[in-house]
């Protein structure tokens, strides 16, 4: 059980890279029935195998109980170059992560390949929140806002907090007085754009740099301030640090 556990939850960082490759980033349905946002989803039953391939029990096996079947997702010969080789990228720099930091990201993988696994687009929102909330190591909404911020320039910083101001508000909303009738289909496709920004464009684009998620926020929080700020901590930093080593040697 341990072992199929462990192998899963690796399984599902792999398909969460493939879902933030391949997921629309908006779409207009046309159909009543709510279906999830993944293309790429878990199949009906899984197994355990040992490492040559052939199956640990093969009367021993893992099913889906909420299983829908889908047909299988095909790429064009371009779209097929472009995601092994985004797969490859995504892949190594996610085993080049520290232990503790990798142990976060994964969680954080996992958490939103599951909330957009969801048909329910409420619950969806919720999820994909959490998980947010997890690779930004924090439940405080303006600190998370504030996190999510950093990466942005100033000329995009201003409209992006306004997007996320109303995803905390919808957010608010949702937990204190329940499906109020709004769609969050919109919000969900932009809370996958910023999930994304987090993981790939920062923690594992600066892959092996932080040791644990702590060091991986505690970056964003020094790096939003303009460079003349950033230089006037340093300075400060710089001198308490001199201070301390003169105040230990005596």
């Amino acid at each position: 059980m341990e072992a199929h556990e462990e192998a899963y939850q690796q399984l599902e960082v792999f398909r969460g890279f493939l879902c933030l490759l391949t997921n629309s980033q908006l779409a207009i349905p046309f159909e009543r029935i709510h279906k999830p946002i993944n293309k790429v989803r878990k199949g009906k039953y899984s197994s355990l195998h040992n490492e040559e391939g052939s199956c640990v029990n093969d009367s021993y096996y893992w099913f889906e109980s909420n299983h829908v079947n889908k047909p299988a997702l095909a790429f064009n010969d371009d779209e097929n170059d472009y995601v092994l080789k985004s797969i490859k990228y995504l892949v190594g720099k996610f085993n080049k992560c520290c232990y503790k930091h990798k142990e976060v990201v994964t969680k954080a993988i996992n958490i939103y390949v599951s909330a957009f696994d969801e048909s329910n687009r409420h619950i969806c929102f919720l999820k994909a929140w959490t998980s947010l909330e997890t690779i930004l190591n924090t439940d405080n909404n303006d600190l998370l806002i504030k996190r999510c911020l950093a990466l942005y320039g100033a000329e995009s910083k201003l409209l992006e907090k306004q997007n996320l101001e109303s995803l905390r508000l919808y957010r608010n909303e949702l937990v204190h007085e329940g499906d109020n009738g709004t769609d969050p289909l919109i919000a969900n496709y932009m809370m996958q754009n910023f999930i994304y920004n987090m993981i790939v464009r920062f923690n594992l684009k600066y892959a092996g740099l932080f040791e644990t998620i702590n060091e991986s926020v505690l970056f964003l929080d020094n790096y939003n301030p303009d460079l003349k700020e950033l230089k006037m901590r340093k300075k400060i930093i710089d001198k308490a640090i001199k201070l301390k080593e003169e105040n230990t040697k005596r």
